[in-house]
Order: C-alpha cells, then sequence, then structure tokens
C-alpha cells in the first residue's frame, strides 16, 4: 500500500531549487554543442531536470510517468510514488528581451486553458497537489545563456487576475501573473470556484467582438435558442 503524500513534499522540492539551478548551469556549460536557445530552452531544460529529480530521490524510477515529449499531455511529469497522483509541469521564461537585453517582468505564457483545468486535471489530481517548476533563465542575443533561479510552487502561485477579478486568460488559456507581484490566489479552491465565471465570460467576449459578421438567420437562431433556454431556467427556478 502507497504512502500519503508527506506533507513537507513541496518544501523538500523547493529546498534543492538552488542546486537544480547549479546544476542546469552546470549542464549547459559541459553541453555547449546542444545550442541552447531561448526559443527551444522550454523543452530542452525538461529532461535535464527530470534527471536532477530522480537522482536526489525526489522522484523514483518506476514511479512516475514522463509525458514531456508529448505536446498535448499535461503535466510533464506525473509523481505516482503515493496515495495520490502529483502534478508537476514545467515551465521557463526568459528574464530578458532577447534582442535588446531589456528586462522582462512577466513570462506571458500560457498555462493550459480553463476548460481542461476544469474538466481533466481537477477531475484526476487534488487541486493543492498539482505543482510547477519555473526555470527563469537569461539570454540576450550575442551572451550565452544561463539560468537565474529555479523555483517549485503550487500552480495558483504563477497565476495571474484580471482587473475585474476573473482568472487572467487569453480566450480560453490561463495565463501568469508578473513575476514581482504577490501571489493572486489563497489556495486551488478559489481559483477552482472563477473557473466556471471565467469560462463564461471569455465566450461572452469572443461572441460580443464577432457576432456583427453573424448572418440575419444565424443571429435569428441563437436570439431563438437563447430564448428557449431561459424559459427552461425560469420553469425550473
Amino acid at each position: 500500500m502507497k504512502k500519503t503524500v508527506p506533507k513537507d513534499y513541496l518544501l523538500k522540492r523547493q529546498k534543492e531549487m538552488i542546486n537544480l539551478t547549479n546544476h542546469l548551469n552546470s549542464i549547459i556549460k559541459i553541453n555547449n554543442s546542444v545550442g541552447w536557445h531561448y526559443k527551444e530552452f522550454g523543452k530542452q531544460v525538461e529532461q535535464p531536470i527530470i534527471e536532477f529529480l530522480v537522482k536526489n530521490s525526489l522522484l523514483i524510477k518506476g514511479k512516475f510517468k514522463d509525458q514531456s515529449n508529448n505536446k498535448n499531455e499535461i503535466p510533464d511529469i506525473i509523481d505516482e510514488q503515493f496515495s495520490k497522483p502529483i502534478f508537476i509541469d514545467i515551465k521557463a521564461g526568459n528574464k530578458v528581451v532577447y534582442k535588446t537585453g531589456i528586462k522582462v517582468t512577466n513570462a506571458n505564457q500560457d498555462l493550459s486553458t480553463t476548460v481542461s483545468w476544469r474538466d481533466k486535471v481537477f477531475t484526476k489530481y487534488e487541486g493543492e497537489l498539482c505543482f510547477y517548476i519555473e526555470v527563469k533563465y537569461n539570454h540576450k542575443l550575442g551572451k550565452d545563456l544561463f539560468v537565474e533561479e529555479c523555483v517549485m510552487d503550487h500552480f495558483y502561485k504563477f497565476v495571474g487576475k484580471t482587473p475585474n477579478g476573473l482568472i487572467a486568460h487569453r480566450r480560453r488559456n490561463v495565463r501568469t501573473k508578473s513575476w514581482e507581484s504577490e501571489s493572486k490566489f489563497k489556495n486551488a479552491q478559489e481559483f477552482k470556484d472563477l473557473l466556471n465565471k471565467t469560462i463564461s465570460f471569455s465566450i461572452k467576449k469572443t461572441f460580443l467582438n464577432s457576432y456583427h459578421d453573424l448572418c440575419e438567420e444565424d443571429k435569428i437562431e441563437i436570439r431563438d435558442y437563447l430564448d428557449s433556454d431561459l424559459n427552461k431556467l425560469k420553469k425550473n427556478t
């Protein structure tokens, strides 16, 4: 029988992030022929991270799934050594603009879709057992790439919020917060509670921005459908 997830699961791994940073920089220097580049680094760094976690007994061979080669699957790693599966995804962001070296304040990354979080991730994983490992690196034109910092934390610590209090999103994609800002969510439940409202807002915004392109018969069909749906709701209340 598998052991329960230890309370210090995250803390134990957070303590290794400085060592992971040093490890990655060492790998980059030793394997210069790889051609480390900001356009590819997000993928290039995945296997070195997994190898580090295994070497330091933070992942156990035969007790985790490596999905990093499948772009259609999240997370990159499923840790299965305990009684509940643990979601670990890897992301990387350049701290500077490659061509100019100007500092960047937000990775501006998509963190899967709101629908995927609601219908896939949270049906398999507990929210508080979903984590990101973020690699903050520095790559400027004409300079060698190096890692500034590695961070591991709950997924929601990386997510932004909109000015009206919804999950930060672009279309249906969940978006990151700025690096220097404090966490926008207290826990996974707060994120979960905003999913349906955020999904609804995104659909509404897309519709309102493009409904002018609908022909009259389609507008009538949509109106009739909504009238019918609203009447059903009124009867059920």
